[in-house]
């Protein structure tokens, strides 16, 4: 089981020729069977640090760690096997079915044809049922509500069989009940499968209810607090 950590971590973006750091010396590790919040006023670096863990963006400074290696060291396919990304923004699919957006999960284990085998098939399915849309998976994903296509971009995460789950604003565009569906869905992984999972959002209510910590960007800082010791104030400190 690889524990993804990072220790004195600098994350950013570039804008033409120069880099804009958004935060630094950033520290935390994350735990198996446990689900942490990343929160956080606008423009903190939420986002950035997510898509920075993934692999999406370079760090400015620092490491990232699976286990006690660097993920420098590792390949794409060797770090999608250990960590998957369910973004915002669902990329363009076009005419695929959810069964098809799930088996592009499977990608970092099949051949150069990218041919899936009778247990990539067993994984699908499985992720499928774990999400409890089974009855989508002929479905285009074009046709399906949000909350729907939000499931099944997290089957696609489950797909990949990864320890470690990012996610980012997986809560975003969703009615309450899908929001709320969507957490304990979550929450149940890490109970049951033993993810790690880290999301990021802006709905402190539903943060504090489903997550075991609480990851708070403010100040070019990380602080780690217990979900029941969190005080709105200390956001506008």
């Amino acid at each position: 089981m690889q524990t993804l950590s990072f220790c004195n971590l600098a994350i950013g973006f570039g804008n033409g020729k120069a880099t804009v750091k958004v935060c630094e010396g950033l520290t935390a590790t994350l735990q198996p069977g446990k689900v942490v919040a990343l929160i956080g006023r606008n423009g903190m670096g939420k986002s950035t640090l997510i898509r920075t863990l993934a692999g999406l963006i370079p760090p400015i400074e620092g490491e990232i760690y699976l286990g006690r290696k660097s993920i420098k060291g590792l390949q794409q396919s060797e770090y999608a096997r250990e960590v998957s990304v369910v973004l915002t923004k669902v990329s363009d699919t076009g005419y695929l079915t959810a069964a098809e957006v799930v088996a592009m999960g499977r990608h970092p284990y099949t051949d150069i044809f990218g041919r899936l085998r009778s247990n990539d098939k067993d994984v699908i399915s499985k992720a499928l049922e774990s999400v409890n849309a089974t009855h989508l998976m002929d479905k285009p994903i074009a046709q399906l509500s949000d909350g729907e296509r939000q499931r099944i971009m997290i089957a696609k995460a489950l797909a990949q069989n990864s320890q470690t789950i990012l996610l980012d604003e997986p809560t975003a565009f969703l009615d309450y009940p899908s929001k709320l569906e969507a957490l304990s869905l979550l929450n149940k992984l890490a109970r049951h499968e033993g993810k790690a999972i880290l999301f990021s959002s802006h709905d402190l209510e539903l943060a504090i209810k489903y997550a075991d910590m609480l990851w708070l960007l403010k100040n070019n800082n990380l602080e780690e607090i217990l979900p029941e010791q969190f005080d709105l104030d200390t956001l506008y400190e």
